[in-house]
């Protein structure tokens, strides 16, 4: 969802106050998360600025949230990683680059290609989020934030595809997510980045984003070919094992939930 929508008949002028307006909401959050070591007041800003999807008729909410999930949970979960990168400035200046490309390149652009990269990266990173406050909340809401995340994710992605079961598609895999979260609850495992920092590389968003991956690429050969072709998923399918083996065999040290 744009802060501003711009007319690119406007020209120059207002697009680059829009692009202004967009660069100056991470670097705001940056600005809160690191004088008031809150994230309470990062989060509000980043919640106001998607002011548009309640700009509307209040028939209209849920649909403008469900359009606007994958880009809400990447924004709230980049808020979390500002926050748990406290003290490390470079670490929170790094992820706020980050922020900006995704708003300023990533999320702006329709093709396939990068609304699969977007709902792709809604799943790593929402899922990455949830490893954290796993332990702040109940089991059952964990498993229903892990099918949001599965559901919105997939159907960001499907339409890209003239699918007319994009719902139905949409969730089952999003019950998939569900298990996976069940699962992921008392099994979470995390992988430091930077000594010193709290931010650190959730293995179930590792295994949730390369499964959602491979299945993609199986329904997009469906979807090409009227079949599965093994040529299309062999390759992906393979690598995606090798992958979650490793860091599930030699890379479970460290937990950032009581695991049972």
């Amino acid at each position: 969802m744009k802060l501003l929508k711009v007319n690119k008949k406007t020209g120059v002028a207002s697009a680059t106050l829009y692009y202004t307006l967009v660069v100056l909401v991470p670097i705001a959050i940056l600005a809160l998360t690191y004088y008031t070591e809150s994230l309470i007041p990062p989060l509000a800003l980043l919640l106001l600025s998607k002011w548009q999807v309640v700009a509307v008729r209040p028939r209209y909410w849920f649909v403008n949230l469900v359009a606007n999930a994958v880009d809400i949970i990447v924004g709230v979960s980049h808020v979390l990683f500002v926050y748990l990168a406290i003290p490390n400035l470079v670490l929170q200046i790094c992820l706020t680059l980050g922020y900006i490309v995704w708003l300023t390149i990533v999320k702006p652009r329709s093709s396939r290609l990068f609304v699969t990269a977007q709902g792709l990266t809604a799943i790593f990173v929402g899922v990455s989020a949830l490893s954290f406050v796993a332990a702040e909340i109940t089991q059952p809401a964990y498993v229903l934030l892990m099918f949001v995340i599965g559901y919105t994710a997939t159907r960001h992605i499907l339409t890209t595809y003239d699918e007319k079961m994009s719902k139905q598609i949409s969730g089952f895999w999003g019950l998939v997510m569900a298990e996976m979260g069940w699962i992921f609850y008392w099994w979470l495992f995390a992988y430091p980045l930077i000594s010193g920092a709290r931010l650190e590389l959730a293995q179930g968003a590792i295994i949730a984003t390369l499964l959602s991956f491979v299945s993609l690429k199986a329904y997009d050969s469906y979807y090409a070919h009227g079949k599965m072709r093994s040529s299309d998923v062999a390759a992906p399918l393979f690598f995606a094992l090798v992958v979650i083996i490793v860091i599930l065999l030699f890379f479970n040290q460290i937990s950032v939930n009581e695991p049972l």
